[in-house]
C-alpha cells in the first residue's frame, strides 16, 4: 500500500522512493551481510526496504521506525500483506524473519531510544534530504553506536541537492564516523533507474 503523491498529510513517507529500491536490491545482492543480524530501519516510509529484507535475508529481527502515525499504520498493513504467514511457523517463508516490529522514532528524541534496542545493522533509504534533520540523524546514529561499537550503518540516497548531501558527509566526519561509498552499477533483483548517477549508498562505521 502506497501513494504516488509526494506529500500526504504533511509527510513524504507514504510512497516508495527510488533509494528504497536501490537499498533493497543491494541487500538482496549481499544477503550474507544481514544473515542472523538484528536490524533497525530509520524512516521506513511504507516499509518497502525493511519488509524486503525481512522476507529474504534470514534476519534475527527487524524494527521498522518512522515518526508519523499514518506512516506507521501503513507499515503495519504492508507487513500483513507481505508476511501473512508471519505467526504460523509451519507456513513461514524459509528466509523470512519471525521477529518484526514497528516503532515510533522521532530523531529529535534520540535519548528516548529503548535500552533493549541494540541492533547489529542500521539502515535507511532516502532520509538525507533536508539540512535541518542532518544533525538529529547523526545523533540517532551516535546513540546506536554508543550501544554497539561494531554497528554497521547502510544509507542509500538519491542526491537531489549536492550541497545537502555534502553537508551530510561533513556531519558524519564531524561526529567521528567513517564512511565508504558502495559500488552499485546495475539492477540485479529489483528494477531501479541505473542511468541516474545522482545516487549513493554509504556504509558507515565508527571511526575508532
Amino acid at each position: 500500500m502506497e501513494t504516488n503523491n509526494m506529500v500526504v498529510n504533511g509527510t513524504t513517507g507514504m510512497r516508495t522512493w527510488e533509494a528504497a529500491l536501490t537499498l533493497a536490491d543491494w541487500a538482496l545482492s549481499n544477503k550474507d551481510v544481514f544473515a542472523h543480524k538484528k536490524v533497525v530501519e530509520l524512516g521506513s516510509g511504507v516499509g518497502f526496504t525493511g519488509i524486503t529484507i525481512a522476507k529474504e535475508c534470514n534476519l534475527e529481527s527487524i524494527v521498522l521506525t518512522d515518526c508519523h502515525n499514518d506512516v506507521l499504520k501503513t507499515i503495519k498493513r504492508n507487513i500483513k500483506i507481505n508476511l501473512p504467514k508471519l505467526n504460523n511457523s509451519d507456513d513461514a517463508q524459509p528466509n523470512a524473519v519471525s521477529n518484526i516490529d514497528v516503532m515510533m522514532l522521532d530523531w529529535n528524541d534520540a535519548e528516548d531510544l529503548k535500552n533493549n534496542l541494540v541492533p547489529d545493522i542500521l539502515i535507511g533509504a532516502d532520509i538525507v534530504y533536508d539540512p535541518s534533520i542532518l544533525q538529529p540523524l547523526c545523533n540517532v546514529i551516535k546513540s546506536f553506536f554508543d550501544k554497539n561499537d561494531l554497528l554497521e550503518v547502510y544509507i542509500a540516497s538519491m542526491i537531489r541537492n549536492v550541497d545537502t548531501f555534502n553537508s551530510f558527509l561533513e556531519a558524519l566526519e564531524y561526529n567521528e564516523f567513517k564512511y565508504f561509498k558502495l559500488a552499485q552499477e546495475n539492477c540485479v533483483f529489483i528494477e531501479w533507474d541505473h542511468n541516474n548517477k545522482q545516487r549513493c549508498t554509504l556504509k558507515i562505521i565508527k571511526n575508532k
